[in-house]
């Protein structure tokens, strides 16, 4: 409910009366912008690798980064990782763009199981303190963050993100 809740809240009032007569619908499936922490650096808080090492987000300094937050009770997470995985194939080596996927809430060897299922090649982390995706300003799963090369959060959507729209992010303002 609260995200239901705040996604009302940041929509932006219109004054003309709903038209049931349109054909597109007044509530269009988009992720929600979530502004925050945009221009704020990530946050410090470690998460684990699928090898159980300790790690953070500066590990990937240098480089510009997708950061998506997703668990496996989450449908519109799975469904959105095999695209994902296919920009990232696109854009690892033709550009340096770094991808991380975090779970939240599951095991380990659930974790791993999902990542089989879905194919994922991309880095795969555990956020087991919950600590990382509150730094982001995340209101849900799927949250999806674009970090800049010097750990700079440029954009934070909460909701799926297509492949499509993930590459026209990465090109519009990762690597702009």
């Amino acid at each position: 409910m609260l995200v239901i809740g705040v996604w009302f809240g940041l929509r932006p009032f219109q004054d003309d009366p709903i038209d049931d007569t349109q054909s597109e619908t007044q509530f269009p499936n988009q992720p929600v912008p979530i502004g925050s922490r945009v221009g704020k650096p990530v946050p410090q808080s470690t998460f684990l690798t699928l090898d159980g090492d300790e790690t953070d987000l500066s590990a990937y300094l240098g480089q510009p980064v997708v950061v998506n937050f997703w668990s496996s009770t989450c449908a519109a997470c799975i469904a959105e990782m095999p695209e994902f995985e296919e920009v990232f194939q696109r854009y690892s080596n033709q550009d340096d763009v770094a991808f991380v996927g975090i779970n939240i809430g599951d095991t380990n060897d659930a974790t791993k199981e999902m990542v089989n299922t879905t194919g994922v090649t991309y880095d795969i982390g555990r956020d087991t303190a919950r600590s990382v995706f509150p730094g982001f300003g995340g209101l849900g799963m799927p949250t999806t963050a674009l970090v800049s090369e010097n750990g700079e959060i440029l954009e934070v959507r909460t909701g799926p993100v297509s492949g499509q729209d993930l590459s026209e992010l990465i090109t519009e303002i990762l690597l702009a």
